[in-house]
């Protein structure tokens, strides 16, 4: 018999544990190419993005950056529902903060969410005042990026954080600490400027800038027509023709004569230059193309297609920004005021479904309900919430409407049944009986209506009202 082989392992010696030293050193470093220069300097972190006092004047000048910057916010924040906890009392809590604040919690994270987008990363203070023993929320101050740096250090989990904030203005700088402050960062996690959405177009702003300059001088040149001057006195006719601008009326002999010649194509190309250039901003920050086309816009089920990635972007953008509230806002007023807790609220976001979306689904629940697999007296607040309905509450509340309609349901189903008289849409009284029309043995009786279980005694409803 052959003799087995039997494959044996590598008895390779196997690399020591590394020692508490090195694991603090390089583990759990989330901006490792920073490395240990950052943590032995203590210095503030320059920002590499050298773009940074471009991205102001864009924010600040464009016409096509800020209004884009603004909208796009404007329709994240949108999406933002209110603040939700397990404990009333802590969901109360936040509730009084915002009412006491200076301004408005949404205009104040707009401007932040706009900051972050436009340099990469934005920095926003909040202010505290004592009242009955407890930290309200009295102020958010949302500062200009340009001015702010991070410094950065080793936590407790040995993760490489930003630990305060150098923020510098008129010659004074002033260090924030990190918990009294929401740092959002936009498209990176590797550096903590994040990374500018402006930075994409640029180039395109660039030659932009460049071209409002060029396209006054299309202006001046393609608006008013080309003189030409035919004359013995060459000079005489050049000296009234440069001055014709500002006159009215030009008087020659009849030996000499003055023609206007057209220029061509105008200003079309110009036009079209800056709306590419425009759409190419646009473009950059998820904003649709057909913004912008006015009449020249394309097709209905096109704009669809471009909302709807547009809608996608934001709501991706919201549900971030919604954590992000959470974490660096709601969390430490939280621990400060009620101690550690197992969770720290939601902050869902609002259904901006369209109404022919929200028809889709109404239809989509109602064939659901007569097929049986959706029942009102169970999934009924569950198909108000994702209708976008209010909550159904006091004594014509749901357990009045709930209990109507498996009555109807089965009445209407019963009447079909045994050759009755349908309903119609009315809904008559739970106690009123049926005749029987069947001519049978049992006609002249009655039969007591049936609930859409099939059942003979209809499910009671609140005191005093019918079953």
């Amino acid at each position: 018999m052959a003799k087995k082989t039997v494959a044996k392992k590598n008895n390779a010696a196997l690399p020591e544990k590394p020692s508490a030293d090195v694991l603090g050193k390089h583990i759990g470093c989330v901006y490792s190419g920073l490395g240990g220069a950052v943590l032995a300097s203590g210095f503030a972190i320059q920002n590499p993005d050298l773009l940074v006092a471009d991205y102001g004047k864009m924010l600040a000048e464009d016409d096509a950056v800020s209004p884009g910057l603004e909208f796009l916010a404007y329709s994240v924040v949108s999406r933002l529902g209110e603040y939700r906890h397990e404990n009333d009392e802590i969901t109360q809590y936040v509730k009084l903060c915002l009412e006491r604040i200076h301004g408005t919690l949404h205009r104040a994270i707009r401007d932040a969410l706009s900051y972050s987008i436009a340099f990469g990363y934005s920095v926003t203070e909040f202010t505290l005042t004592q009242e009955d023993g407890r930290w309200l929320l009295s102020s958010l101050s949302p500062y200009w990026p340009e001015g702010c740096k991070f410094k950065v250090g080793k936590k407790e989990d040995n993760s490489i954080d930003v630990l305060s904030i150098e923020q510098s203005t008129d010659g004074i700088t002033v260090d924030i600490p990190r918990y009294k402050a929401i740092v959002l960062r936009h498209g990176s996690s590797i550096s903590p400027y994040g990374k500018s959405r402006l930075k994409l177009c640029h180039r395109w702003w660039r030659i932009k800038e460049h071209a409002a300059r060029w396209f006054a001088i299309a202006l001046e040149k393609y608006t008013l027509p080309l003189l030409l001057g035919k004359t013995e006195s060459p000079d005489e006719m050049e000296e009234a023709l440069e001055n014709l601008a500002a006159k009215s009326s030009l008087v020659v002999s009849p030996a000499d004569s003055v023609e206007t010649l057209d220029r061509g194509a105008g200003t079309a190309a110009f036009e079209a230059a800056i709306a590419f250039l425009n759409r190419s901003i646009y473009r950059s920050m998820f904003l649709p193309p057909l913004l912008i086309e006015g009449e020249a816009g394309g097709s209905y089920s096109l704009g669809r297609v471009h909302y709807g990635i547009f809608s996608d972007a934001c709501t991706w953008m919201a549900a971030e920004l919604a954590e992000e509230l959470v974490e660096q806002l709601w969390r430490p007023l939280i621990v400060w005021n009620f101690g550690e807790q197992n969770s720290y609220g939601v902050i869902p976001l609002v259904d901006n479904r369209t109404p022919d979306e929200r028809s889709a689904m109404a239809s989509v629940f109602a064939s659901a309900i007569s097929s049986g697999v959706l029942f009102p007296e169970e999934d009924g607040e569950w198909m108000r919430e994702q209708l976008g309905f209010p909550k159904a509450s006091g004594e014509t509340g749901p357990g009045f409407r709930v209990n109507l309609l498996p009555s109807r349901l089965g009445r209407e189903s019963k009447g079909k049944e045994e050759g009755g008289v349908e309903l119609d849409g009315k809904l008559e009284p739970t106690g009123t009986p049926h005749k029987k029309t069947d001519g049978g043995g049992d006609a002249g009786k009655t039969s007591e209506p049936r609930d859409a279980r099939g059942t003979d005694n209809p499910a009671p409803g609140p005191e005093g009202l019918p079953a």
